[in-house]
């Protein structure tokens, strides 16, 4: 690769992205709308649909998932996953 008119040597690094999806129920089995999902690896966090679910295809390594939304808590409060198990 030459950079500015001069040879020179660049080394890449990269990691594999992968897509998580899951669903947040109530304590009843409703799916809950409206739900903000966060990702510890920094990818933009999602919101779940009207079926309760959500999916992110931008996660990277292992990362903790983390639901929030007003008048819940949710059991448990956040979950780890990785490529191997990227279904929630």
């Amino acid at each position: 690769m030459t950079l500015g008119g001069e040879a020179s040597d660049v080394t890449f690094s990269a990691q594999r992205l992968y897509t998580a999806d899951g669903i947040i129920v109530d304590s009843d089995g409703d799916p809950i709308p409206g739900v903000n999902v966060s990702f510890s690896d920094g990818a933009a966090p999602v919101v779940t649909d009207s079926h309760g679910t959500w999916e992110s295809g931008e996660l990277t390594g292992t990362v903790t998932v983390t639901p929030e939304a007003p008048a819940y808590e949710f059991t448990p409060a956040d979950a780890e996953v990785k490529h191997d198990d990227a279904s929630l």
